[in-house]
């Protein structure tokens, strides 16, 4: 199988009207198809359940999804299984542990080179925000029909990005904002930018983050905004905050930054 180009999307990584009590239920059940299928090594499942446990990743997108994963070196092929659940199931919130949202569609990711976890995290993204491609996938009645539609939906298209951008912040007091590089191995990928956007969402004033390298914005409290920067390690970004509690806010954000957002890498 070391030899196989396999593809990212395969028929036999979908469950259709999947059913599932648990967020933990749901990644075991995709996880096995990953690792039936030689996408994974055995290591997987209880790397991912692990990661979930610490960095949720149930996304409030107004058909709520979740993206699991785990780091590559438990992974030998990048694939995604997909769970079109026929009942939604709780998981837990990214941008907000202590809420929980009710998933219908569960995207379970399997990435061996970490350079390329950021652009297929955007084109995730442009498709969880195209409600009525969800609503398609929600309908389907096979799993040829929801092959077909990620097939299709599923590629990097930069004009659908314009709705993530909020209006700029005019500022020109050094002290509403500030530049820095953010160095950790994953960029603002999904666990820094959870963390980014928890830090963020504390403070009532307004917060917006540009990735210098695109010269792309978006609001600072909104974890699709964030990702869909597409912000790599060695990338340079811009934080502006105006209103209450602006200065807080930033030194908030720049201790976080500073310290590699907890994660205990150099």
């Amino acid at each position: 199988m070391n030899g196989t180009l396999l593809p990212i999307f395969d028929k036999a990584l979908i469950i259709v009207g999947m059913e599932a009590k648990t967020a933990s239920e749901v990644i075991r059940d995709l996880a096995t198809r990953l690792y039936e299928k030689g996408y994974v090594k055995d290591s997987y499942l209880e790397a991912v359940l692990c990661r979930e446990e610490v960095y949720p990743t149930g996304m409030a997108t107004e058909i709520p999804v979740a993206i699991p994963h785990t780091d590559v070196q438990h992974c030998l092929h990048t694939g995604i299984a997909v769970g079109i659940l026929k009942n939604p199931v709780e998981f837990r919130n990214m941008g907000d542990p202590e809420q929980t949202i009710p998933v219908r569609l569960v995207f379970l990711l399997a990435v061996v080179n970490p350079a390329n976890q950021v652009r297929l995290l955007r084109q995730l993204v442009d498709f969880f925000i195209e409600t009525a491609q969800l609503e398609k996938l929600l309908k389907c009645d096979n799993a040829d029909q929801a092959l077909d539609i990620l097939h299709h939906s599923l590629n990097l298209n930069q004009e659908k990005n314009n709705k993530l951008v909020p209006d700029k912040l005019v500022s020109k007091n050094d002290e509403s904002c500030f530049e820095i590089n953010i160095d950790h191995p994953s960029g603002l990928h999904a666990r820094p930018a959870a963390k980014f956007v928890q830090t963020a969402s504390q403070f009532p004033c307004t917060i917006l983050i540009t990735n210098l390298e695109n010269s792309k914005s978006a609001n600072a409290k909104s974890i699709l905004g964030v990702l869909s920067l597409e912000v790599s390690s060695g990338h340079r970004v811009r934080i502006e905050a105006k209103g209450e509690l602006s200065a807080q806010a930033l030194a908030s954000l720049r201790k976080l930054i500073e310290n590699n957002f907890d994660d205990g890498v150099e």
